[in-house]
Order: structure tokens, then sequence, then C-alpha cells
């Protein structure tokens, strides 16, 4: 493909991005592009930075809109590559800063299904523990990673692929396994 043609194509997919998008999340920043969805609930609840992509397969979550508030409950940063079948779902709070990339088949949530004996079925209730995730700038998520509720994931960190991310990751590490441990820490006397 010729450079004139990768420049139609990328004026064609932010033109497309606006047009579908650009009325309905929260907040779209310039330059973003977004994908084909596969599944949005609330994308009033939703933030994208400037210069922002989010690939094909994507499914965005509001898992309590009722609850409304003052800001978006998924904010994802500026110049971040997410790739596709990407699956985020928030009921408190989901924030990914800014130059995050993300592999594909990821999943972010901040919340678990409450599972009770005494309690409502399971598939009829819609109560959750939830608790803020943060993901901080400069990181990347292999492929097939989760990460689950309250958990911040330090800057400059790297989550390995398959990593179950069940508690918070210090800066510039490096975890890996079912549930994530970390294998290296890079500068550990820096801030």
């Amino acid at each position: 493909m010729n450079n004139y043609a990768r420049l139609l194509t990328r004026a064609w997919k932010l033109t497309k991005t606006r047009m579908i998008w650009g009325s309905r999340f929260r907040e779209l920043g310039p330059r973003s592009v977004v994908g084909k969805c596969r599944l949005i609930c609330n994308p009033n609840a939703v933030s994208l930075g400037h210069h922002t992509t989010l690939a094909d397969g994507w499914c965005l979550a509001d898992l309590n809109p009722a609850s409304g508030g003052s800001g978006p409950k998924i904010r994802i940063g500026s110049y971040c590559n997410i790739m596709h079948d990407f699956q985020c779902n928030a009921s408190v709070s989901v924030e990914v800063q800014d130059y995050v990339l993300i592999a594909p088949r990821v999943f972010i949530t901040d919340s678990d299904h409450i599972v009770d004996e005494a309690g409502q079925r399971t598939t009829l209730s819609n109560e959750y523990r939830s608790a803020p995730v943060v993901i901080e700038h400069d990181c990347w998520l292999g492929v097939n990673a989760v990460v689950l509720k309250g958990v911040r994931i330090g800057h400059h960190s790297i989550i390995g692929a398959n990593a179950v991310v069940t508690q918070d990751v210090a800066h510039n590490s490096t975890v890996v396994g079912s549930p994530a441990r970390a294998i290296m820490r890079k500068g550990a006397g820096q801030a």
C-alpha cells in the first residue's frame, strides 16, 4: 500500500470514529481511532484520550449505570494502543493512563459478582464487590492478561501473557503467572 492510500485509510478511520463515537463517549480526544465494537453498556461512562487506538472487537461495560456520577468510569489516556478483543468492566472506576500498550484479549474489571447462599440467585444479582483499578503510564499488558479489582499497576511495568493480577504491582516491575508474581524489578532504588 502506498503512502497516499495509507493516508486515505487513516483519514477514513478518524472520520468514522468521530461520526460514530464523538457524541456517544463522554470524551473522545482528537486523532483517536476506535474499531468495531462488540459490546458497549453506557458509552457516556467512557473517556478516551488523544492519539489512542482501540482495535476491533472491544467491550466496555458500565456495570452500574444507575449510579451516574460526575465523571467517566472508564478512562483511557492518550497515546495508548489497545489491540483486538479488549474487555473492560467498571462499576466504580478503571483508569488506564497515557502510553499504555495492551495486547489482544486483555480483560480488566473493578468488580466481582457476589455469590451468597442466603442471597439472591447468582445470575439474577446485580450486586458487586468493587474497588478502583489504575494502570499507570508506560505499561505493557501481555496477551490474555487479567487485571482484577482494587489493583494499581505502577508505571513502566510489564504484565506477562496469561497473567492474573490480583494485587498491586510496583513500578518498573515484570510480573507473570496466575496469580501474578514479580520476577524482576528494575531500578528498585529509584522513585
